[in-house]
């Protein structure tokens, strides 16, 4: 049975004993999602993931990432810039690589797409013009999941 986490419920002791007795799976709350991994252009920072990914293993957890894709997690730097046609493609797919590389083997699972559902919110990856394949249904989707293969 599993749970989400956040890093500095892992200080905490009564927290981080109830984690390891009673849960043998985590989930990062947010330190798996775009605004914490490259909250800047310049630079990727897991080091929050680490430390959750560090905890589960040693005490014997497992680890479910979450996410790579969700609408409302992208950084401002990415919402708001603007970008010419051949940017974007590179630009959302080299998170999901730097993280998935990253987390290789200590990983057992990925959600890749958060809440696709009937009518996707706005988003970069949905709308924002050049970027978004609203005028392609949930196309987004289907990119996400071959990004990751």
């Amino acid at each position: 049975m599993g749970t989400v986490v956040r890093p500095y419920a892992l200080s905490e002791p009564a927290c981080s004993a109830t984690l390891s007795h009673e849960f043998n799976m985590l989930e990062p709350e947010d330190s798996m999602k775009w605004r914490g991994v490259r909250a800047t252009p310049e630079r990727f920072n897991v080091s929050e993931a680490d430390e959750i990914v560090r905890f589960a293993i040693a005490h014997g957890m497992k680890v479910r990432a979450h996410c790579l894709v969700w609408d409302h997690t992208h950084p401002n730097w990415l919402t708001d810039g603007q970008f010419t046609p051949d940017q974007p493609s590179l630009l959302l797919r080299e998170p999901m690589a730097t993280e998935m590389r990253h987390y290789a083997g200590q990983v057992f699972a990925w959600d890749v797409v958060n809440e696709a559902r009937g009518n996707p919110r706005d988003s970069i990856r949905y709308s924002k013009p050049g970027i978004g394949l609203s005028d392609k249904g949930k196309a987004y989707v289907e990119q996400a999941f071959s990004l990751c293969a």
